[in-house]
């Protein structure tokens, strides 16, 4: 359950978060889940090709200008990205995972604050085995390449198609207060250290939310993986945190 003190934080920071707005996901099993329903429509590979492609515009006017001038406008190349067919694939993994692995985790169901409740305890006990029996709908995926093969560039570009925060107020006649943190990226720790992996965790939520989650644990003085860990479960059930990439 989310306490009160949770409750008065996701109404403090409404405001600054992109308001859902609902569509129809024309799969069967996404339907009546707020979580995807908010999400934009899926994206047919046109579609996709078109949404990612970036080209910048070169008027015929800064053809003509003088070299030394010329030469500053060499930094628009930055800006261009070419869809690729491997392009379209990671689109569709991504778009196919951020949604599948909202399926059990939909907020107007009674039964996922009980099993989002027996996560935490589970976590915090440190007891793997009592916590066998709740499904899991997670997944992930990796990409390997060589350094500057354009790997964070492409994630970049297919997040860009997602709004990164959405605000639910009222799904369908029925109240629903809820802050929704559609991805979040993170910077993997220089030691490779799990406890690092939470502390960033904690500084991205707050950079997009406006929180102060990374002040308030370390004021409770969590230092430890065990502390940190279902405080970091806690605050990624709280926003429904979807896609987690760790660059």
């Amino acid at each position: 359950m989310i306490t009160r003190t949770e409750e008065s934080r996701v109404q403090v920071f409404r405001g600054n978060c992109e308001t859902a707005e609902y569509r129809d996901p024309l799969i069967p099993s996404y339907r009546g889940n707020p979580l995807i329903e908010g999400l934009p429509l899926i994206l047919t590979a046109a579609d996709a090709v078109d949404r990612l492609a970036r080209y910048p515009a070169i008027s015929d006017e800064e053809r003509m200008l003088p070299a030394h001038l010329r030469f500053h406008l060499m930094s628009t190349a930055l800006q261009f990205f070419e869809t690729l067919p491997i392009h379209i694939d990671l689109e569709q993994r991504i778009s196919r995972m951020l949604r599948s692995g909202y399926l059990a985790r939909n907020p107007l169901s009674r039964a996922h604050w009980q099993e989002m409740d027996q996560r935490v305890v589970a976590t915090a006990a440190a007891r793997p085995e009592r916590s066998h029996h709740i499904r899991s709908s997670a997944s992930g995926f990796s990409i390997i390449g060589i350094s500057g093969g354009g790997k964070t560039t492409a994630v970049e570009e297919i997040l860009r198609l997602y709004p990164q925060v959405l605000t639910h107020s009222v799904y369908q006649g029925q109240l629903l207060n809820r802050i929704q943190i559609v991805w979040l990226k993170l910077a993997c720790p220089f030691d490779g250290s799990i406890k690092g992996l939470c502390l960033n965790f904690f500084d991205a939520v707050d950079d997009v939310l406006g929180t102060t989650y990374s002040r308030d644990f370390s004021r409770r003085g969590l230092s430890t993986v065990d502390q940190l860990l279902p405080a970091m479960a806690r605050i990624a059930s709280i926003h429904s945190v979807d896609l987690l990439v760790i660059d």
